[in-house]
């Protein structure tokens, strides 16, 4: 049987760059929603000083730009594996026809014909690559098998249910001094205790409230609330960060799945993969083709 080479994994290559892409989008957009400050907050002061409390104002959902970008950067880390099996399946001499990459939950199931008990995993691939995908399937109970069910039942929230939902929640106080405000922002103490609401936010619902020592009548104009923003609703990911998720099934994807399974074509592993893609440019009427390398 013939050996595939590093060059047969040009699809999976693709959809890893396009994957990351859509990461390095979601993280300048949650970098632009930190740097305006939404979304924005009124400070109530209670128990006679002692305590300030923000209150969410104005819009408290988090923009469609996002939710539409994080769907679109977890179905391309899904693709990579989808590419991935259709290459193993080759590899082992059989037709990729309609291949996907196996995320199971139990060993078994259930014959919907005969009734009879069979293996779950049925992919046309030789012993050792089989061996490879029974050790990351969630049914093994293994860190790598629960990432790899979160980013596939992420996927499939995402393409045949529903958007994801996500939200925003408080996650810190931040005190903004610069050279022009340090004398004036000086004059204000600093919380000795702060308290955090766990439910994302809603619009005059407090969220975060800040402890002093001593009573304060004069709110700090220089301390501001930083949020997260959170997976929502039913998703298997609830109540975590999706830069912080996604950053770490992109991990999972590119840098343990793949260089594992790269044994299998040949490719050390260890050794730095550089993926070669090609994009037009288009300036006036001229058209280039560039060549774009990242390791």
């Amino acid at each position: 049987m013939k050996r595939q080479t590093a060059t047969d994994l040009h699809s999976v290559d693709l959809k890893v760059w396009r994957a990351g892409t859509h990461l390095k989008a979601l993280k300048r957009e949650a970098a632009q929603i930190d740097q305006l400050g939404l979304p924005g907050f009124r400070v109530e002061i209670e128990r006679e000083g002692l305590d300030h409390s923000f209150f969410p104002t104005g819009p408290t959902a988090v923009p469609d730009s996002f939710l539409v970008t994080f769907g679109d950067c977890i179905h391309n880390l899904r693709s990579v594996l989808d590419h991935l099996a259709g290459n193993l399946v080759r590899l082992s001499g059989a037709k990729p026809d309609r291949v996907s990459f196996p995320v199971l939950h139990a060993v078994q199931r259930t014959n919907p014909c005969t009734g009879a008990k069979e293996p779950s995993l049925n992919l046309p691939v030789t012993p050792e690559i089989r061996n490879w995908l029974d050790s990351v399937q969630p049914y093994q109970r293994t860190e790598v098998g629960r990432r790899l069910g979160i980013l596939h039942e992420l996927d499939i929230v995402d393409k045949h249910r529903s958007m994801l939902v996500s939200a925003f929640a408080a996650e810190s106080l931040r005190w903004h001094k610069d050279g022009e405000n340090w004398a004036d922002a000086n004059r204000f103490p600093f919380p000795s205790h702060t308290w955090f609401s766990d439910q994302p936010l809603k619009d005059g619902q407090k969220c975060v409230t800040a402890t002093y020592d001593s009573p304060q009548l004069e709110v700090n104009p220089y301390l501001n609330v930083g949020v997260k923003i959170l997976f929502a609703g039913r998703s298997p990911a609830r109540g975590k960060v999706v830069v912080s998720v996604l950053d770490d099934l992109y991990r999972l994807v590119v840098s343990e799945l793949l260089p594992a399974a790269g044994i299998f074509f040949g490719i050390d592993p260890k050794a730095a993969r550089i993926r070669v893609t090609q994009r037009w440019s288009v300036g006036g009427n001229q058209r280039s083709l560039s060549h774009r390398s990242a390791r």
